[in-house]
């Protein structure tokens, strides 16, 4: 997901302005911090284990 989200940024980005380009990365990376990998992540991080990624 998070791959996909970059390519969309770069694709997008590359024809409007820094301020738009900027504008869509954020919004796109606001995306990926609501998705259940992130939380998944995160908790693993805190717990010192490995994640168990399903890509949702």
């Amino acid at each position: 997901m998070a791959l996909r989200y970059i390519q969309q940024a770069v694709n997008r980005g590359m024809s409007t302005s820094l301020d738009e380009g900027l504008r869509i990365e954020a919004d796109l990376f606001a995306k990926i911090f609501q998705t259940e990998d992130i939380r998944e992540g995160v908790d693993a991080f805190i717990n010192k284990r490995a994640p168990n990624f399903k890509h949702r």
